[in-house]
């Protein structure tokens, strides 16, 4: 899942025209993915009240997080 504030967000914007994307990571790996908007609000409510998300909560009420903020959810190639 990748997500973030409420407002306009040019990866999401990007995400949206085109959902294919290739994720860095640290040595040299390259994951193929592709994102998925996540419209389900049960599951954006989870996500958004889980611990590890409490930054979040502190910066927005979780009512306008599950309501308006970007997410999607990654579907690596092959998996």
């Amino acid at each position: 899942i990748i997500t973030g504030t409420p407002g306009p967000r040019g990866w999401y914007a990007n995400l949206l025209a085109d959902p294919t994307m290739t994720l860095h990571l640290p040595g040299g790996v390259d994951l193929e993915a592709t994102a998925s908007p996540v419209d389900d609000s049960g599951f954006r409510r989870r996500v958004f009240g889980a611990e590890k998300t409490w930054w979040y909560r502190s910066q927005t009420p979780i009512d306008e997080l599950v309501a308006t903020s970007p997410m999607v959810e990654l579907r690596f190639a092959g998996s």
